[in-house]
């Protein structure tokens, strides 16, 4: 039900996005993010409509924070994603997670109808992360920022902790070295097995 989205899923990515925030984002712009990175963006599909989405993009830090610094959110460009190679150092910025609200016919689901797609979506995101352990790559910290409902539960699902803001939206952050959440263990324990096979042991 939930996969990592691929460069065709953009359309009906922005779709959802629109129906949620309005205006429609540029589904071309979203298919080279995911050309350039495929482990960025995580789709939810049913009968071939898409029900939630989010994304977790590699960036450096000092581009995360200028995006929480400000009221309306800076254009990314392609060259401010980064690749997930092993040894990399980056910082994860969870956003747009959403999920849909009503059916075609613009019934609304019921909350809990939602609440279960969304933890299937967090539940993906949660098992790339993890993921990426395994691959070598060196999470130093996550970020994310909402400022809906549904963005706020999903960032305190993943175990994130507010920070003061200068803007109307929340902020989030875990910070891997510090952080004692299963979520980071986890991580860190494929990241030690990484190491070992990496070392020959």
């Amino acid at each position: 039900q939930v996969r990592l989205a691929t460069p065709e899923d953009a359309l009906g990515l922005a779709i959802l996005v629109a129906s949620m925030f309005g205006g429609l984002p540029n589904p071309d712009r979203w298919s080279s993010w995911i050309e350039k990175n495929p482990a960025i963006a995580y789709v939810g599909v049913i009968d071939g409509v898409v029900i939630s989405c989010g994304f977790v993009v590699p960036h450096r830090e000092k581009k995360i924070l200028n995006i929480l610094s400000q009221e309306i959110t800076p254009p990314t460009r392609l060259e401010d994603i980064l690749e997930y190679r092993a040894g990399e150092h980056v910082c994860l910025y969870a956003r747009t997670i959403c999920v849909v609200e009503n059916d075609v016919a613009g019934n609304p689901y019921s909350h809990v109808q939602r609440r279960i797609w969304a933890t299937a979506l967090l539940l993906e995101i949660y098992r790339s992360i993890i993921q990426l352990g395994a691959e070598g790559v060196v999470v130093e910290k996550m970020y994310g920022r909402s400022d809906t409902k549904d963005g706020e539960r999903a960032m305190r699902s993943l175990g994130m902790t507010e920070l003061k803001t200068t803007t109307s939206h929340r902020n989030f952050v875990i910070d891997f070295p510090s952080s004692g959440l299963n979520l980071v263990r986890r991580y860190e324990q494929q990241f030690l097995i990484w190491q070992r096979k990496l070392a020959g042991e």
